[in-house]
């Protein structure tokens, strides 16, 4: 029988992204399983110096990513419910720094040790989603253990 201790519940802050906790958390107390809130901190490679646009601004940008993880963090931390009901669910935070988000999610979920990833997705609106994908599509297909997503209807 499988059981979803390690629950990892990536957050864009978007508010399909949010869908995701209700579920991961009524999984985790019902199971007495523990829930990783996740976000990533999308980083975009590095400018190449040999580029006419290039401008070092490495200890500018350190400072801003620095003060970004600590907003994430404690975004995070307002995100995990306060209802009776999730009393005693176990919490914990994470926040990473990547290029490629599906990537991060991926990694972090093995590392952890994660048994399921538990995702909101509106679907795909454009053309542009069907030809690059979505991070959910990309979690789906690359992921080494079970994906839910909860799909969440546009209004």
């Amino acid at each position: 029988m499988i059981e979803f201790k390690e629950i990892l519940v990536p957050i864009d802050f978007s508010e399909t992204s949010r869908k995701a906790i209700e579920p991961a958390y009524s999984l985790a107390k019902l199971i007495k399983g523990k829930v990783y809130l996740m976000h990533v901190i999308d980083m975009l490679p590095k400018p190449n110096p040999l580029y006419a646009h290039y401008s070092p601004r490495e200890s500018v940008m350190k400072d801003e990513i620095d003060r970004i993880e600590i907003e994430s963090r404690t975004k995070l931390l307002e995100l995990v419910p306060k209802a009776d009901d999730f009393k005693g669910v176990e919490t914990e935070i994470i926040v990473t720094k990547h290029s490629t988000v599906h990537e991060s999610i991926i990694e972090e979920a093995q590392r952890i040790g994660a048994d399921v990833i538990i995702m909101a997705h509106k679907g795909w609106s454009t053309l542009g989603h069907l030809l690059l994908g979505s991070t959910a599509e990309m979690v789906i297909r690359h992921a080494k253990c079970p994906v839910m997503i909860f799909r969440v209807k546009e209004k």
